[in-house]
């Protein structure tokens, strides 16, 4: 993650200087189209990163609510186990039955 952030900070940074350095040249060289192609694939690869990053936290969002559910169900479970051992040792044993 920290990868990620470091990489998108440098490609912005980068953005600043070429584009300062193309408003002072009038007649593009071949120097100054490989600069652009170099820009246009950042800007492709700042695109591609963007969209990982996004997949990747929605990926973690729908593991993560998929693991609070399980515990939740776990714990009720947990709950209403403790709750009819309770009452075991609090009617000697004999657990009234619940009205329907």
């Amino acid at each position: 993650m920290r990868k990620i952030v470091t990489g998108l900070a440098m490609l912005a940074i980068l953005g600043v200087f070429p584009g300062s350095v193309f408003a002072q040249q009038p007649n593009p060289g071949p120097e100054q189209e490989r600069m652009t192609q170099m820009m246009k694939m950042m800007e492709q690869m700042q695109g591609q990163m963007k969209q990982m990053h996004e997949q990747m936290m929605g990926q973690m969002q729908g593991h993560m609510k998929q693991m609070r559910e399980q515990m939740m169900g776990q714990m009720s479970s947990m709950m209403h186990q403790q709750h009819a051992e309770m009452q075991k040792a609090c009617h000697g044993g004999a657990a009234p039955a619940e009205p329907k």
